[in-house]
């Protein structure tokens, strides 16, 4: 699973996005949909870094593996 939530401007409907696609990803785990383990659930945080990394960490688990994705720095 792979998220970008760049375009929200709030950070509290950033933090709603961010729980959401932790719990359909459980869901698709539990349905049988993700069937790799474990599943892969990746976030850029260009805009929102901190708060994605403080919500996607709490969903690191056995069957889920959380991949942050830095922005690189300007050039």
């Amino acid at each position: 699973m792979e998220l970008y939530e760049g375009v929200l401007q709030d950070e509290t409907k950033v933090r709603e996005f961010l729980k959401s696609t932790v719990d359909v990803t459980r869901k698709l785990i539990a349905d049988g949909r993700i069937t790799s383990k474990p599943a892969i659930l990746s976030g850029t945080g260009s805009a929102w870094y901190d708060v994605v990394a403080d919500e996607l960490t709490k969903a690191n688990s056995d069957a889920i593996e959380v991949v942050l994705r830095p922005v690189p720095a300007a050039i």
